[in-house]
């Protein structure tokens, strides 16, 4: 009963989320709403191509906050915290391991798949529920690994220099 009602909350809140985050030229990457006890948080990621600053933050701050006590539908206390997803942004989405394809990262599953639940390789593509992960095996040596969307624990790009 407690998780539908926050569900609703959170629905409530990307939705808001989004309106003023596209408004201000940007895209909602992720929100997350934690209510521990009586206190919340609710952190908002934004994105754009070439990448967030702080006054980004600032901006969408300021008129989440100001749109969210207007609409005041969140009814305990809770803080707002506007913020890039970084360099080693979480990956959450189909659009995201698409978006990704090339780039490094790092998968954690629920279950193993071939033994193993930790894998770190490169993103080569999302189709049909499916992650491809081309993971060396030896030196010069690689093979693909196919994860199910839903087998995912969590997933991060790796920062590459």
């Amino acid at each position: 009963m407690i998780d539908k009602f926050l569900e609703e909350i959170r629905k409530k809140a990307r939705e808001l989320a989004r309106k003023v985050v596209e408004a201000e030229g940007l895209e909602l990457f992720h929100l997350e709403l934690k209510q521990e006890g009586h206190r919340g948080i609710l952190k908002v990621f934004i994105d754009k191509e070439e990448g967030v600053n702080i006054n980004d933050c600032e901006r969408v701050s300021h008129q989440l906050s100001t749109e969210l006590d207007v609409e005041n539908f969140i009814p305990f206390s809770y803080t707002l915290e506007v913020s890039s997803p970084g360099l080693d942004r979480p990956l959450f989405s189909e659009k995201d391991y698409a978006r990704y394809a090339g780039k490094a990262a790092r998968i954690r599953t629920h279950d193993a798949i071939d033994g193993q639940r930790n894998f770190k390789g490169r993103l080569k593509g999302f189709s049909d529920g499916i992650v491809t992960l081309e993971v060396d095996v030896r030196k010069g040596e690689t093979r693909d690994v196919q994860i199910p969307l839903s087998s995912i624990a969590s997933a991060r790009l790796e920062i590459e220099i």
